[in-house]
């Protein structure tokens, strides 16, 4: 097996499973930190690292593997009881995470990764530790007959639902041969509403030869006539765990072997041993996959992005024609069918076009869980209680733009630890609850998905911020004196600034809020800040859905068509000269009860204006990058379309404001605006729009 072919095939599903294990052990940390206990968690964390062990053995990954059979054991002590779910124990199981996470890259670049003899030891720690006290519990009423068919795990799980008082119920069910797994799926979630699902067992009460037949043990508080009311429909009956079930063990011969039998989908599967009878009426096994997934890399998407491009520009080659032979009343019916087809067309390569757009969407959760984990190390760091909530996690985007957020986001959940939240002492003298908060929420807004990160902090000091620009040179006391609140609070975004005197362990060194700028502009996102002093912050980040296709605003100024990228634009209108007003030399318009600086896009380029200057009415491009927004002046709106970009010749690769040419269809080829770099350009020209940006109201 290739290097490569490992790589390819083993770091991405160890990836997925490793994340599964963190969000396993985030569950449990929440329900130990209630008091209780979610064993279902804990038995999906120790299935995710048996799976990681099985991976790393297949793959030669002999550290994973090592770790992977180390942790294995430990959690397979804490399924038993063996061992004490705390804080501490916590805390080895969350570095391991990391470890992992380490361990996996290191594997995909051919390189050594980090030594585990040390977390190794913590581990084997575990296990050696004193058992937590805990008296036997006996298991009256109950029958033999089931006792002799549990795993030590299950037994385990029985006498802790006696020993926290619940009743054990017997839930007999009857499934469907060829449906078994829907109906026991569904049967599932029912019950988890009433308590802990301890095992299944075949039951000898078998129905019919087309069904298969369930006994369920369930630990539940609640009443039998409740559980069974709910569960009441065909096939399924509810009723005391006593004497009396009628279900027994499997009969063993001398050729059944006595080792545990092995539970699958909740039916008992032994191995077949040398001696063992195969059942010639058995059907045959298939080699098929029961996998309907196939990973696919984001280069062939992309590539296969740019084919329905370029479609698209013959699309609109083909359309140009259609309407020249309409317009010259040349074969009219043929004009006519041809124009059918191309809206055929159109439809069908806008179906392809969203599809594999869809293919690129994942969830926002695979980033949040990631962050659960960083509150989770830098509260504990800082001296701090944190409490993170998650809200809008299954909200998705395309793959690398969530890719990219991960440094900002961790940018501003390191701020908010640090600088936002207070210390406890700080927090009860204020009246708050002693453990902060930070809210994640992720929601979709039209075309958009809108990212905030709040806190219940003690909010911004502008007076602060204000001594801290000043004391840095990063402006003068002028300038500072003329700032809005609002221009102060942005100031955070600048390089080099921090309020701090002296870094401390996360953060002051005036780097993070800068980066979080830079990645969400390079996203062609937009960055708002709202604080209030004691209450807390938002930010609030406002994101395209892909970047994988282009749509495009056409536009024209001074006789010339430029596209400008449709997601950094935030609104369109039209403006007459009444409209237009001058702050500081610069020409702005109220927007929105907002002032807002104006640039004209043929003044930028230096384009020669003609009579068309001259003309009653402008339109007003609103753009946005990060927390800036700016009007660019063009003289007419052409419309949208779908742009594939070609880059520039060395000639004009350097000029600033171009991010790359696009064809229209018909031969045309048209410029593509940066638009990042004509607002960095004009907010920063002379400093005059930034000095009026957001400084006056209407």
């Amino acid at each position: 097996m290739s290097t490569t072919r490992s790589n390819t095939e083993f770091v991405p599903e160890a990836q997925e499973v490793v994340e599964e294990f963190s969000r396993r052990l985030l569950e449990l940390e929440a329900a130990q930190r209630s008091g209780g206990e979610d064993p279902e968690a804990l038995n999906a964390a120790f299935r995710a690292i048996h799976s990681l062990k099985g991976l790393a053995g297949l793959f030669a990954a002999g550290p994973i593997a090592t770790l992977s059979h180390s942790l294995e054991n430990a959690l397979d002590g804490l399924r038993l009881g063996r061992v004490a779910l705390t804080p501490a124990t916590l805390d080895v199981l969350f570095e391991a995470v990391e470890t992992f996470a380490a361990l996996l890259a290191a594997f995909e670049h051919g390189d050594a990764g980090p030594e585990i003899e040390p977390l190794l030891a913590r581990v084997a720690g575990l296990l050696g530790a004193p058992e937590p006290e805990r008296a036997t519990t006996e298991l009256p009423g109950i029958d033999d007959s089931i006792l002799g068919v549990l795993t030590e795990y299950e037994e385990h799980r029985l006498r802790e639902n006696v020993r926290l008082g619940r009743s054990l119920f017997r839930v007999h069910a009857s499934f469907d041969l060829l449906a078994i797994d829907v109906g026991i799926e569904g049967l599932k979630g029912k019950l988890k509403e009433f308590g802990e699902v301890i095992t299944y067992l075949p039951s000898a009460d078998a129905s019919a030869e087309d069904r298969i037949d369930l006994d369920i043990l369930l630990g539940s508080n609640a009443e039998l006539a409740l559980v069974a009311e709910a569960l009441a429909a065909e096939g399924v009956s509810v009723h005391p765990l006593v004497r009396d079930t009628g279900t027994a063990p499997r009969p063993r011969t001398a050729a059944t072997p006595a080792s545990e039998p092995t539970r699958t989908g909740g039916v008992i599967v032994e191995a077949i041993e040398p001696g063992d009878e195969l059942d010639v009426g058995a059907p045959e096994v298939s080699l098929r996959s029961l996998s309907r997934t196939v990973r696919v890399d984001l280069a062939r998407l992309d590539h296969l992005m740019n084919l329905i491009g370029e479609l698209g520009i013959v699309h609109a080659t083909i359309g140009g024609s259609a309407e020249g032979l309409r317009r010259r009343g040349a074969a009219p019916d043929l004009a006519r069918q041809l124009s059918g087809e191309l809206r055929t067309m159109s439809r069908q390569i806008a179906l392809l076009q969203q599809a594999i757009l869809d293919v690129r969407m994942v969830p926002l959760g695979q980033v949040f869980d990631k962050l659960a984990r960083v509150v989770r190390k830098l509260g504990r760091d800082a001296g701090k209680e944190i409490r993170l909530n998650i809200t809008g996690e299954e909200t998705e985007l395309d793959k690398l733009i969530v890719e990219e957020l991960s440094d900002p986001l961790m940018h501003m959940i390191r701020n908010c630890i640090d600088h936002g939240i207070e210390s406890r002492s700080e927090r009860l003298a204020a009246g708050k609850a002693a453990a902060g908060r930070i809210d994640l929420r992720a929601f979709q807004r039209g075309s958009r998905v809108v990212i905030e990160v709040e806190d219940d902090g003690r909010g911004m000091d502008l007076r602060q911020i204000r001594d801290s620009a000043l004391r840095r040179g990063l402006l003068s006391e002028d300038d500072l004196r003329e700032m809005t609140p609002q221009q102060v609070i942005e100031l955070v975004f600048m390089p080099g600034f921090t309020t701090r005197a002296t870094p401390g362990a996360l953060s002051g060194r005036g780097v993070g809020m800068d980066v979080v700028k830079t990645n969400i502009s390079r996203l062609s996102g937009l960055i708002d800040v709202n604080t209030a002093v004691g209450r807390g912050t938002v930010f609030s980040i406002t994101l395209p859905v892909t970047l994988a296709i282009i749509q495009a605003l056409v536009v024209q100024t001074a006789g010339q068509t430029f596209c400008i990228p449709l997601n950094s634009v935030i609104e369109s209108l039209m403006v007459s000269p009444s409209d237009i007003r001058t702050v500081e030399g610069a020409e702005v318009i109220t927007l929105h009860g907002k002032t807002l600086p104006l640039c004209h896009l043929a003044r930028l380029f230096e384009l020669r204006t003609g009579t068309r200057a001259t003309l009653a009415r402008n339109y007003v491009i609103v753009v946005g990058l990060a927390q800036h927004r700016i009007g660019l002046v063009v003289d007419d709106l052409l419309g949208q379309h779908d742009v594939v970009i070609k880059s520039l010749g060395a000639a004009l690769r350097q000029v600033p404001g171009i991010a790359g040419a696009t064809e229209l269809g018909g031969g045309r080829t048209v410029l593509l605006i940066d638009v990042a770099a004509l607002v960095e350009e004009a907010v920063g020209r002379d400093g005059t729009l930034a000095s009026v940006e957001a400084s006056h109201g209407p």
